[in-house]
């Protein structure tokens, strides 16, 4: 109890000090209130001292002159039930140890650290009624990492909106050099020569391969996996519409040579020498598996920034993204989607990996012999909107041959358009570039 108060005589003395420094030098303190990430009025804890703030900010923005007595006159009016002398008195107060503006940044700090310490000791006093009667321990885990991983984030995004520009520069000149150095060793290749020429995978890059169902946008994903983990990229693939079983048997034929029919239904002996050697060998590839189930976008963030940081994990693939769910209600379908890439963005962000996000294109993109364009993405805008690059295959009915598949690079932001022409080798995981080979 006695640290408890001396807690609570902390938080009083550094938000009576911030504010009065506020009623002193209104834009200094504001401006250092939004560096330090006091993004709120309702980070002080102090409901008189949260008004005088509130109401502060508002007087700011109508650029009404701030003072002793024009913030207590303003308080009044937009606070009629307020007690006028503790009002006063608090005014006083924070006046009498109003801290300078140099050092306002120092006490709006000591604010957010002490609004995240309450949120803390709320949600560890909410968990010990809710632990009584769990239901789904594997969903109560993810909205818990959730609720903690955004007191987490308290604090932290205002700081990161402000770049000077000297930080800008440097920003851009990393960039470049991320790109420069990928021109030689992207992060992974999808090993067809015009598409890998026109299309580099970077860090922080998010990439949408689109398609109808059996064209091979998986085998596509599969084929830009193994090549990734075979150069010693660390990878993650989730898979949420087939088995991993599966998409690793389609691996493996694609590593040994031997057909997918061949190793379901009965090998040669060479071929099963073959296989056996492909099997040794992937054990010890860097790719890592998260298999079709309840997955939310909370989940794959989870899992891929702790395998980015412990595991080095460069690469994230997810097949396909309309079968992620979210972790909160939205309306509508679409919403739902959007949800799961603003996650994603963030995500490939903040870890600094590359993420690839397999879509369905909708029915209407197949009804004609057309080439698909990004508005056929289906149930959302943001494929296109977020991406960084979109990847859209299609088979063209008037094809020589029926394994022949398009993949037109739709949106690309650090590089030309076009298509690339392939062969799909179902049998083997494969795609190989198609010749006449057209260049991008």
């Amino acid at each position: 109890m006695e640290t408890k108060n001396i807690q609570e005589n902390s938080r009083e003395f550094f938000e009576h000090g911030f504010v009065g420094s506020f009623i002193q030098s209104p834009q200094g303190a504001a401006d250092a209130a939004v560096a330090c990430g006091l993004a709120s009025p309702e980070f002080i804890l102090n409901q008189t001292l949260q008004c005088i703030y509130e109401t502060g900010l508002l007087m700011i923005e109508d650029g009404v002159h701030i003072d002793q007595a024009t913030i207590y006159g303003e308080v009044t009016k937009r606070f009629p039930e307020i007690d006028k002398a503790a009002l006063a008195s608090t005014i006083s107060r924070a006046l009498d140890v109003a801290v300078a503006p140099s050092a306002a940044d120092y006490y709006a700090k000591a604010i957010v650290e002490f609004h995240i310490t309450h949120k803390i000791v709320h949600e560890v006093n909410r968990l010990k009624g809710e632990c009584q009667t769990i239901k789904e321990p594997a969903r109560f885990a993810e909205r818990i990492a959730q609720r903690f991983l955004g007191i987490a984030q308290i604090g932290t995004d205002a700081e990161s909106l402000l770049i000077s520009a000297p930080s800008a520069i440097a920003k851009a000149t990393e960039r470049l050099e991320e790109i420069e150095d990928a021109t030689s060793n992207s992060v992974a290749k999808f090993d067809i020569p015009s598409l890998d020429k026109t299309v580099m995978l970077l860090p922080k890059m998010l990439v949408t391969i689109a398609a109808r169902p059996s064209i091979g946008k998986t085998a596509l994903a599969g084929q830009l996996a193994l090549n990734a983990a075979r150069s010693g990229i660390p990878t993650l693939f989730v898979t949420l519409e087939m088995p991993v079983g599966d998409i690793v048997q389609r691996m493996l034929a694609h590593m040994s040579g031997v057909s997918f029919r061949s190793i379901r239904h009965g090998m040669h002996p060479d071929e099963l020498d073959k296989f056996i050697e492909a099997k040794r060998a992937f054990a010890k590839l860097p790719i890592y598996f998260i298999e079709r189930g309840t997955i939310t976008a909370s989940t794959i963030a989870s899992h891929a920034s702790r395998l980015a940081e412990t595991s080095g994990v460069k690469l994230l693939i997810i097949d396909y993204v309309q079968l992620v769910l979210t972790d909160k209600k939205c309306d509508t379908r679409e919403l739902e989607v959007a949800y799961v890439y603003d996650a994603l963005r963030r995500l490939t962000t903040d870890a600094g990996i590359a993420t690839v996000a397999l879509a369905q294109l909708n029915r209407e993109s197949e009804k004609t012999d057309r080439r698909p364009k990004l508005s056929d993405i289906r149930e959302t805008g943001k494929a296109e909107a977020d991406s960084d690059a979109v990847l859209l295959m299609h088979r063209p009915k008037e094809g020589i041959c029926e394994n022949e598949v398009d993949i037109i690079v739709g949106k690309n932001r650090n590089g030309q358009l076009g298509t690339a022409y392939t062969e799909f080798q179902g049998e083997y995981f494969r795609f190989i570039e198609r010749k006449p080979v057209t260049d991008i």
